[in-house]
């Protein structure tokens, strides 16, 4: 029925057909799990969710398009750009522990970093709506401070030598 030319010609054209869209699979997975599976990610998400009062934090996008709109009633101009600043601010972090090899020390900067970027982008709007971006980015900075309160003081770290003034009262008790 199919001579051997148009099976190889139908087997390649299907294999090149599925290895597209796996690779397309693979790339939405990837971005699925550097945006909301990663352990910074689902801290991000859940220290936004705080700020907003929600008490779950979304999987994907179009359960972030639910989510925002269930704990952000009437706030539907800025879902785009508060879902845009928040997958950016994580990338770039992303981007810093793997090239440049610095480390997350607190997430909270990735809030601060979303932050930045929708102050940046908020002359895309409006004077009414810039007026209620800022109004938000003041809230998650307030979040955010409430959150940085609320944890304990880093450790110092353990010093070789004395410091100045711990050497200046060694110096005395000799004299």
């Amino acid at each position: 029925m199919f001579g051997s030319k148009s099976y190889l010609t139908f087997k390649s054209h299907f294999s090149n057909h599925w290895s597209h869209i796996t690779s397309l699979a693979v790339v939405r997975m990837k971005l699925l799990i550097t945006f909301f599976f990663c352990h910074v990610a689902k801290i991000i998400w859940g220290i936004i969710g705080l700020c907003i009062g929600a008490n779950n934090i979304p999987r994907n996008l179009r359960q972030y398009k639910t989510w925002v709109a269930e704990w952000l009633p009437g706030g539907r101009p800025v879902y785009t750009v508060g879902c845009a600043a928040i997958c950016w601010a994580i990338w770039k972090c992303r981007n810093k522990a793997c090239f440049d090899k610095k480390m997350i020390k607190n997430p909270l900067g990735v809030l601060i970093h979303v932050c930045s970027f929708l102050s940046y982008w908020v002359g895309l709007y409006n004077s009414e709506m810039q007026g209620k971006i800022l109004e938000g980015v003041q809230a998650l900075l307030a979040c955010a401070h409430k959150m940085m309160a609320g944890q304990p003081a880093a450790a110092s770290t353990a010093r070789i030598l004395p410091s100045i003034a711990e050497k200046e009262r060694e110096d005395d008790e000799l004299i």
